[in-house]
């Protein structure tokens, strides 16, 4: 895949998010509440964001980092065994558009940005824990569980895959508008660290990305 056509790529995928959180804002903003709801029962949740994050994967001869902007989008699914107190599992994919920055392995003190653009894909699966700050409706959540990464080079084609799982987190934070007694709409910010194992076998490979959230729920 040439330079040029990555770059539409990038910035297609980018277009569609920006839209997609646009509407998700008109949505809450332009919604109104005529009474105080109650966050209980089911608990479904989607959020997607634009993030910046980077990746780092250690080679047998050097250590390879991936950076730049990207989508972190995840889904929550589980109950509220108390108002208001949510437990659930939850799905979260990472992919981030940028360049490769080679550092040598022996000095670690020098670096030299390639023009080799690439795509970072991180996913976690697990399980977490989310309350929300009543009457100010403001969720948190943190989810751990399996992280999986999967680093390919889109200008020569040279992949770094089948790393080891390792393990994950995602922070969230975001407040809620109403929409009716069931759903919501929200805006926010998340943090979403993987370290994975490399060819050592240990947690060598690392990713993290932050950035902001758009969210709808349903509880």
């Amino acid at each position: 895949m040439t330079t040029q056509s990555n770059t539409e790529t990038r910035k297609g995928a980018q277009l569609a998010a920006l839209i997609t959180l646009l509407a998700l804002v008109v949505a809450g903003f332009s919604a109104e509440a005529s009474e105080s709801y109650t966050h209980d029962g089911l608990h479904f949740r989607f959020g997607v964001g634009v993030v910046a994050g980077a990746a780092t994967i250690e080679q047998a001869d050097k250590r390879v980092t991936f950076g730049g902007p990207g989508i972190l989008d995840g889904v929550q699914l589980g109950f509220c065994p108390t108002e208001n107190l949510t437990l659930f599992l939850e799905g979260d994919t990472l992919t981030l558009l940028g360049t490769e920055l080679d550092r040598d392995a022996a000095s670690r003190d020098t670096a030299s940005e390639s023009d080799d653009e690439a795509v970072v894909h991180g996913y976690l699966g697990g399980i977490g824990i989310g309350h929300y700050l009543m009457p100010a409706n403001v969720y948190v959540s943190v989810a751990a569980g399996l992280a999986i990464d999967n680093v390919v080079s889109t200008d020569d084609g040279y992949g770094y895959a089948g790393h080891g799982p390792g393990v994950g987190v995602n922070l969230m934070a975001s407040k809620e508008l109403w929409v009716d007694d069931q759903w919501s709409v929200g805006l926010g910010a998340q943090l979403l660290y993987l370290a994975n194992r490399g060819p050592s076998g240990e947690l060598t490979d690392h990713t993290i990305a932050g950035g902001m959230l758009f969210t709808v729920s349903h509880n």
